[in-house]
């Protein structure tokens, strides 16, 4: 139980550096719109990135109690 929890952590703490390293915003010369859009995705993959971790979280620490 103890290394899944571990493996979680990691694979979420990973998630969110790739989406890190993967943001970019769009220069505003390119129009709200498009940015807009961009910035919505973003939003989605990112709230993944939250759930993904807040549930690592949550299952390392039931183990420690």
């Amino acid at each position: 139980e103890i290394e899944s929890a571990i493996v979680q952590l990691d694979a979420a703490s990973e998630s969110m550096m790739v989406w890190m390293r993967n943001f970019n915003p769009l220069p505003d010369s390119l129009g709200e719109e498009r940015a807009r859009k961009y910035l919505e995705d973003q939003k989605v993959k990112v709230k993944k990135v939250k759930e993904d971790m807040l549930r690592a979280i949550d299952e390392a620490k039931a183990l420690n109690q």
